[in-house]
């Protein structure tokens, strides 16, 4: 019963600045989709319009600005009032902090690559990712061209060139694909290169001082900022105070910092002991992804009905809380391809 295949690809997705040091701009510059089908699965921009077996750069949305480290954290915002919305995405854009301590993220419209679509076929069927043909790599030729031109630039002086090469190819490590099935209300994000779970909290040095940031409460006492989204602030717990500043160990990057001075230290393993606890990413790894024909199990499955569109939202971007999205990926190359096949008939 595994035949059908729809897939999407996404490829050239290029770096151009970086997470950290100033700017954290980031452009595409090539996306296309396509689609293959062994039966009578198609694809199309528009639920009226045609549907085909491929479609090309031109026919699809252009990349919303250019591309910038996102999250889909605080999922809950656009689905809790009015039904079903599309997916929203959000950044920490500013860098001061009230003294309540609460920083809420900005939603962005752009910075990265979304348009809805609509999958159609000849039969009721189940529809899932293929994971034999879902990635998101490196594109090694552009990066190693990259590396060379790095490769004694003053910002760049400690490392050799196959060390920036190896750098670059881990900007697929923070790639995401997030899919919206918009009259199921089903929200699928998949991680291809998934290694442990990403947390959509935590410190950052969002001024990019070389420093975790912090805010002053109302009397006037310093406290690290823990951004993010989390099940329950007040039982965020800090810890001592330093006379001088901690420095950080290693590459600077915002989520590798020092610690200021007189400012209050947020305490990791007191505040899990009391209950606090981060919101998980509820991405799929490719291992996650299952041809089990028991829908009840299989973690990614859609039903379509004979001839009925289902509109979908593709959206592709850069997760920001992935701790490889920093510095070291910038002006870098990767290439995603995300394929679709039938489960099941219905």
């Amino acid at each position: 019963m595994l035949v059908g295949l729809t897939a999407l690809t996404a490829v050239s997705f290029s770096t151009s600045l970086a997470w950290y040091i100033s700017s954290t701009v980031l452009y595409v510059r090539d996306l296309e989709v396509k689609i293959k089908a062994d039966r009578d699965l198609r694809v199309a921009t528009d639920r009226n319009g045609e549907y085909v077996s491929e479609l090309s750069t031109a026919q699809l949305a252009p990349v919303q600005g250019s591309f910038a480290p996102v999250s889909t954290m605080f999922e809950s915002k656009w689905r809790q009032k009015g039904g079903p919305k599309l997916p929203q995405f959000y950044e920490y854009r500013g860098s001061f902090v009230p003294p309540s301590g609460i920083y809420e993220p900005d939603q962005i419209e752009s910075g990265f690559y979304t348009q809805t679509l609509y999958l159609r076929a000849d039969d009721d069927v189940y529809v899932t990712l293929d994971p034999d043909f879902c990635f998101a790599r490196a594109q090694e030729d552009v990066n190693r061209a990259r590396a060379h031109a790095l490769a004694g630039l003053p910002l760049y002086k400690d490392f050799t060139e196959d060390e920036l090469f190896e750098r670059l190819n881990g900007v697929a490590n923070s790639m995401r694909a997030s899919f919206y099935f918009i009259e199921d209300d089903k929200y699928f994000i998949l991680d291809p290169n998934k290694e442990g779970t990403t947390y959509y909290a935590g410190l950052l040095d969002n001024t990019k001082d070389g420093y975790f940031d912090d805010y002053i409460d109302p009397n006037y006492q310093k406290y690290e900022v823990v951004y993010g989204e989390m099940n329950d602030r007040s039982l965020i717990r800090y810890g001592e105070r330093h006379a001088e500043d901690i420095p950080a160990v290693g590459e600077l990057t915002s989520f590798n910092a020092g610690h200021h001075a007189n400012t209050y230290l947020f305490d990791a393993d007191a505040s899990a002991a009391a209950g606090l606890e981060f919101k998980a990413e509820p991405a799929l790894g490719i291992e996650d992804l299952s041809d089990t024909t028991v829908i009840e199990n299989n973690p990614f499955a859609v039903l379509l009905h004979r001839n009925t569109p289902k509109a979908f939202q593709l959206s592709i971007y850069l997760e920001g809380w992935d701790h490889d999205c920093v510095n070291a990926v910038m002006g870098a190359s990767f290439s995603v391809g995300m394929q679709f096949k039938i489960l099941r008939e219905a």
